[in-house]
């Protein structure tokens, strides 16, 4: 594996150092905290980092709730650690997957994103002229259905994909490829 030459931006120095901390005994990876001392073939970066720096390598983002992450990260991200639960081994193991090309999702059991959905035809449906844009009196019409029955299947599409609000459903969908 050739040398990796991480950079380390987060806004609290603690969780900075601890980053430093757990990749400066190996011997692949160069870490960095300094952003004038680019370019760099991986990032290990705080959500605010992420979305108020240009950082032009990939990126892991370090989120304290996973959920966060789905609102509106840069397309470089290649991966999710959880603040609150991601181990030396697990951060050592997604950096050097990261620079392998690998995307990677590190977090608590409990806080894993989900990889599959039991929509049903009709919601995917819905879900897919959310994305296009469509209001509810739209997509009633398109569908034939009421519009009370249609906001019914928003709200199963927002619950079975763990979305506050349509937005955040219609990203899920795409991620999730049923969009």
């Amino acid at each position: 594996m050739p040398s990796v030459r991480l950079g380390v931006f987060d806004e609290h120095e603690i969780f900075r150092r601890g980053v430093l901390a757990c990749v400066c005994d190996h011997p692949d990876i160069t870490a960095i905290s300094d952003p004038a001392a680019g370019p760099f073939d991986l990032a290990v970066v705080s959500v605010t980092i992420a979305s108020t720096r240009r950082l032009e390598c990939p990126l892991l983002l370090c989120a304290a709730d996973e959920r966060l992450t789905l609102d509106a990260i840069p397309n470089r991200v290649v991966g999710v650690l959880s603040r609150a639960s991601v181990t030396p081994d697990q951060l050592l193991g997604a950096i050097l997957a990261a620079a392998a090309g690998l995307t990677v999702m590190v977090a608590a059991h409990s806080a894993w994103p989900r990889t599959h959905t039991t929509l049903d035809p009709r919601a995917r449906a819905v879900l897919k002229m959310l994305a296009a844009g469509q209001d509810t009196h739209q997509i009633a019409d398109d569908l034939g259905f009421s519009e009370r029955t249609i906001k019914h299947a928003i709200t199963l599409i927002l619950a079975e994909l763990g979305a506050r609000n349509r937005a955040q459903a219609v990203a899920e969908g795409i991620r999730l490829g049923v969009i």
